[in-house]
């Protein structure tokens, strides 16, 4: 293999890693605002203020990793991570947690 392919093989590793770690991040976060019963103004405003900090974080992987180039590759792997964890969560939930 080519060094390009090896180098985007890695990056889209790295950001299918990326959408893995948001979405436990946003769960976490999630859970967070169920246990401390923020209303509902309050959870729209953090929210937003996550999804910002994340779409910085995306810019500054784009900017350091790719250097400053915007590829839609990062954007499906972040999203294929962030569907692999729903999907292994949701799979978890059924199987321990039945009710």
């Amino acid at each position: 293999m080519s060094d390009t392919t090896v180098n985007q093989f890695t990056f889209a590793i790295y950001y299918f890693l990326a959408g893995i770690c948001f979405s436990i991040l946003f769960d976490i976060f999630s859970i967070t605002q169920k246990i401390f019963k923020n209303p509902k103004w309050l959870i729209l405003l953090e929210d937003t203020v996550f999804w910002i900090i994340f779409i910085i974080v995306v810019f500054i992987m784009n900017f350091n990793i790719l250097n400053g180039s915007f590829l839609i590759f990062s954007v499906l792997a972040i999203i294929s991570g962030a569907v692999l964890y729903i999907i292994i969560r949701i799979f978890l939930k059924k199987k321990f947690f039945k009710r």
